[in-house]
Parts: C-alpha cells; sequence; structure tokens
C-alpha cells in the first residue's frame, strides 16, 4: 500500500461509507471507490456490503493494527520534515504528566503571551512511557515527570518536588485540622492510585509502616478523577500536590504525614544537544517551580 491507499483504507474503515470517507479525504467517491478497487487488486478482497455499510473482512482486520502504525510513522515523518524545514521557527515540543502540565503549563503559556518569553511551544499531556518513549525518538524536546528515568538514553535533572496530599469535603470532620496523618484515615474510604503503580505503591508502603491498610475504595491513574468524588462527600483522597487542587469548590487540601515525596523532573534525550531554546524554557520553568504555592496546602 502506498500513502493514499493507507489514508483511504482508515478512513473507509473508520467511516463505514464510501460517501462519508470521500468527504473526509476531500476526493470524489468515484475516485476513492477506484482507488479501493486497485489496492483490493493487490490485497485481496477488504470490505463487504451489508446492509449499505463497508463492512471490514478478516484480512482487513488482521491489517488494520498494521496499517495504523504505518500512518503514525508516515506523519512522524512529515512532521520531522516540516520542523527541520522550519528549523528557526520550529516549536519545542514537550511532553508532561498532567499534574504538571495543570501546575506549570498555564503560567509559562501567560509568560509567553505577555512577551516575557521569546517561545514557541507544543505541550502533550502523556503517561510517563510515552513521554520517555517519545524523548528517545526524538519526537519531543523535553520531558516534565514526576519520574526519574532509569534509562542511559535520556537525562534526568530534578528541579523541585511536590508531595502528596489530602483533599476532603469541606464539611468533613477532618477538614479542620492544619494536617491529616495516616492514622487519621484509618476508617476513613479512601480515593487514591491502584498500588500496582508507582504512586500507589509508594502510599501503600508508608500506609504499611503506619500501621494501616491502604484499600481504596476508589482507584485511580490519573489524580484529576480524585476531585469528583470528594466533592460527592464519597471519600478522602490521597493525591499529588502539584496539581491546583485550590480550583475545585468544595474542596480542602491539606498536608498528609509522614510526608511522602515525590520529585518534579526535566527529562531529556541524552544524546541530542540542548538548544538555546531550551536551556531557556528550562530557566523559565524552574523559576515558575521555585515560586510555586505551598504543596501541602495549596496556598
Amino acid at each position: 500500500m502506498n500513502s493514499r491507499q493507507i489514508e483511504a483504507f482508515r478512513a473507509i474503515l473508520h467511516y463505514g461509507t464510501l460517501t462519508r470517507a470521500a468527504e473526509v479525504l476531500n476526493v470524489s467517491q468515484s475516485a476513492l471507490s477506484q482507488l479501493l478497487l486497485r489496492t483490493e487488486d493487490q490485497t485481496g478482497p477488504l470490505f463487504e456490503r451489508v446492509k449499505g455499510r463497508l463492512v471490514p473482512t478478516a484480512l482487513a482486520r488482521r491489517l488494520s493494527p498494521e496499517v495504523d502504525r504505518t500512518y503514525e510513522d508516515l506523519e512522524r515523518l512529515r512532521k520531522l520534515i516540516l520542523d527541520l524545514r522550519d528549523a528557526d521557527t520550529a516549536p519545542i515540543r514537550i511532553g508532561a504528566s498532567s499534574p504538571l502540565m495543570l501546575a506549570y503549563v498555564p503560567i509559562l503559556m501567560r509568560m509567553i503571551n505577555d512577551g516575557e518569553l521569546d517561545l514557541r511551544i507544543e505541550v502533550a499531556v502523556n503517561p510517563v512511557a510515552t513521554i520517555y518513549a517519545n524523548l528517545g525518538k526524538g519526537e519531543y524536546d523535553l520531558g516534565l515527570t514526576m519520574m526519574p528515568s532509569s534509562t542511559f538514553d535520556l537525562q534526568t535533572e530534578v528541579i523541585g518536588q511536590t508531595e502528596m496530599v489530602c483533599l476532603l469535603h469541606e464539611d468533613h470532620p477532618l477538614a479542620e485540622r492544619d494536617t491529616i496523618s495516616i492514622a487519621d484515615l484509618k476508617d476513613q474510604p479512601i480515593i487514591s492510585y491502584r498500588p500496582s503503580i508507582e504512586f500507589g505503591a509508594a502510599i501503600a508502603r508508608t500506609f504499611r509502616i503506619e500501621g494501616v491498610d491502604y484499600r481504596p475504595v476508589f482507584e485511580v491513574d490519573l489524580s484529576i478523577a480524585a476531585p469528583v468524588f470528594v466533592q460527592q462527600a464519597l471519600g478522602v483522597a490521597v493525591v499529588e500536590g502539584a496539581s491546583p487542587w485550590w480550583r475545585f469548590v468544595g474542596i480542602r487540601q491539606r498536608p498528609l504525614v509522614p510526608r511522602i515525596t515525590m520529585p518534579i523532573c526535566f527529562v531529556t534525550n541524552a544524546h541530542t544537544r540542548t538548544s538555546s531554546d531550551v536551556e531557556a524554557l528550562e530557566m523559565a520553568l524552574r523559576r515558575i517551580v521555585n515560586d510555586a504555592p505551598d504543596t501541602g496546602t495549596g496556598r
């Protein structure tokens, strides 16, 4: 399959009709039909007509994952060519974990919009594994994570730290306290990370040391999911303290003791020379992190 055939195959597979796929690809239905016929001459039957729709054959379903990977590779190549062609004006590509994006990127964008920084940036929010993979492939210039990399191909610089905090409904009895101990949470319904992920494992270890079972009633992979349960008075959340939890109505943020800390990290490709623009961006982010509100109280 060439690139046009790949695009056509994916569109027909997604939309199920030649009419809609042709509209999306901005080609005539007859042209798309001819392209599909030529493709099927090479591959064998890819679709069957069932009640006015094109239903993928077993062959098409087998091909689909590989076609998707090839399409993504072609898109990356196209973007790389554009970036290299426009190297002087290409944006800095950042991969960020969602808490750090919420905490720091809006401030960074405001600095850029106000003219304090003469930079262009593109930010993608991804799981840390995806950030590492894209840094290794040269698709990101900078990673902003709460987990240092342990691979030789990536370089980590710790620029600050955050810690786990408690989020409580404003009417919860514990909300009147200045700090929340793990012992205080013994009989509370907990909203927190799955024990199988790194943050959850760190919390579980500390709970175990304090003699308290760690059994969240609501398990989350992303901390941003926790506040909606707290707002409904369904439990106490134990989550990272970097996110701007003070923006959520009806929630009180309190420090957790003993402290469970996490680093805030820059991660870069160890084999790539850091540009002056990336260095300027890193300097600005260090300043933002250092000036951030106290993670325990959010103030």
